[in-house]
């Protein structure tokens, strides 16, 4: 039986070659890496999260008092979050909840497939050409500057902005760290083994493909002291190590870095909005064995949002951590520059959401209802918690449509009005067809014209579908143009010659029978 071969050992996890490997994993399959579920994005990806982050956003330009604010998002990969986060900072606009403030979002990534995504996609262009949204390639611990795609501009250095917020969603998880342990009070230094598995179709250490074919191990040696060159380094591992006694913790040596390049980028402040999954109480890291390298075709680590927290207060910032531990995803928000000691608009925004009720506890309660058979205002209510997310709506369409014809004109007065804001917030990536279950609810309702709408919209992503043509036909029969319902009835049975409902239809429309004014059967889902 083949052994497993070691492919490094002996040097600090950050300096592994690993790091590397992860940038070229994401370039070299661009959008298809959450596309095709490799990398999972659910739960940081939603109206109920981008509304949250939004809030938090207008909170802080509102205490600012900028005049100007730039919002960076670091690892965009299909830009569904941003595209959700830009409604609703332009919602929040439209509210007056940020008053003679210009902003801009800017989405990055190291892919340039990804960015080349984001410029054909139908969703993002009238945000490109309003003004407030932009694309830039950015890899962490290699750039030092953003260069805008679409106005032009340069971010960086020497190019400061007056404002910066910045958006990393599971992004911290993949930078480099290095691991330490304290073992009744002493300080050990743990270095990876990482061997290469026996059944790895590569074995060449430069190729990206063998990250999900890597076992870790540790070689744990003691240290009087880190070693670092850097005296705040040495420092935040003193700190762990006193605080602990017994537990191993890792230093987010990558993290630290791209901070540094961030807070230059700004003249006024900086802003920081992050969930993750990683370790928010100091508590929580007592007695934690080694972490585990978790794989899902590239690789992260749980965050030491501890270190970060540290990293923001010794430069006068603030930090704001969950005072309970979700387990599953961790929100945390830092702050730099003027008015950081003075805790107001931001700090409410963030004790009065996330703290109460964060993207993991929502993530929860809709998994949990989606399992029951919620009555219609149930439904409502938990699209409008939501912020009007797609998903929850398609997952909950079916309850929705078996109520809808019982219920009270003002319960279907609030289904056209969520079925609005639902499809403001739609981002197609050949996921689920949420135009078509609008459709359907639009056609129920008797407004033929919305159902039209999403129907050609369903159509036009993904492609000819004959229960979609027969029932944009029966919506052209309620309004009164039958020439366009002889068509799509055509098309229907065209798609698919074995479907009775299509072809009866046609027939009839052709031959000029039955009630050419009536609405037809009910729709087909």
């Amino acid at each position: 039986m083949k052994s497993s071969r070691i492919v490094e050992r002996g040097s600090p996890l950050s300096q592994s070659f690993i790091w590397n490997l992860q940038a070229r994993f994401y370039e070299s399959l661009g959008i298809e890496a959450w596309l095709s579920g490799v990398i999972p994005s659910k739960i940081t990806t939603n109206s109920f999260i981008a509304r949250t982050y939004a809030r938090m956003i207008a909170a802080y330009a509102s205490e600012t008092e900028t005049s100007e604010l730039t919002i960076v998002e670091l690892g965009a990969g299909h830009g569904r979050f941003g595209f959700l986060c830009v409604i609703h900072l332009l919602e929040a606009a439209e509210q007056g909840l940020l008053p003679r403030t210009g902003w801009k979002y800017v989405l990055t990534d190291v892919a340039e497939r990804n960015i080349e995504f984001w410029t054909r996609h139908e969703a993002l262009r009238p945000l490109v050409e309003r003004g407030v949204l932009d694309f830039a390639r950015f890899e962490a611990g290699v750039d030092t500057e953003l260069s805008l795609r679409a106005c032009g501009r340069k971010i960086g250095i020497d190019h400061p902005v007056e404002n910066l917020a910045v958006v990393g969603n599971y992004f911290f998880d993949s930078l480099p760290i290095d691991v330490w342990r304290t073992v009744d009070g002493k300080l050990h230094e743990c270095l990876p083994v990482l061997r290469l598995n026996p059944e790895a179709p590569c074995c060449d250490p430069r190729d990206a493909a063998i990250l999900e074919h890597l076992d870790l191990d540790w070689e744990c040696e003691p240290r009087t002291s880190a070693g670092y060159s850097r005296t705040e380094l040495n420092d935040l591992v003193e700190h762990f190590r006193r605080s602990l006694g017994d537990g191993a913790f890792t230093l987010p040596i990558g993290a630290f870095g791209l901070l540094e390049v961030l807070e230059r980028w700004s003249n006024g402040g900086l802003a920081l909005l992050s969930a993750d999954k990683g370790y928010t109480r100091e508590h929580d890291l007592i007695g934690r064995p080694l972490p585990t390298m978790v794989q899902h075709g590239c690789f992260s680590f749980s965050v030491n949002f501890c270190a970060l927290a540290k990293w923001f207060e010794a430069r006068g910032g603030n930090a704001w951590l969950p005072d309970f531990r979700d387990g599953n995803l961790e929100f945390a928000a830092f702050r730099l520059g003027a008015k950081t000691d003075s805790r107001g608009s931001f700090d409410r925004a963030y004790r009065e959401g996330p703290a109460e009720f964060g993207p993991g506890d929502f993530h929860q309660v809709v998994r949990r209802c989606e399992r029951t058979s919620p009555d219609l205002r149930s439904c409502l209510a938990l699209i409008r918690l939501s912020g009007h997310e797609p998903q929850v709506f398609y997952n909950l369409r079916r309850a929705i449509r078996a109520q809808l014809d019982s219920a009270c004109d003002a319960d279907r007065d609030a289904v056209r009005e969520t079925l609005e804001k639902v499809s403001k917030r739609f981002f197609h990536l050949d996921d689920v067809d949420v135009p078509f279950a609008l459709g359907l609810v639009y056609q129920q309702l008797g407004e033929y014209e919305h159902a039209v709408r999403n129907y050609r919209r369903s159509l036009a992503l993904f492609g000819d579908d004959a229960t979609a043509l027969h029932n944009l036909a029966l919506c052209y029969v309620a309004l009164d143009d039958h020439e366009a319902a002889r068509a799509c009835a055509a098309s229907a049975v065209a798609s698919d010659p074995e479907y009775d409902e299509a072809r009866d239809l046609a027939a009839r429309l052709e031959a000029s029978v039955s009630a050419a004014t009536q609405a037809g059967p009910e729709p087909l889902a």
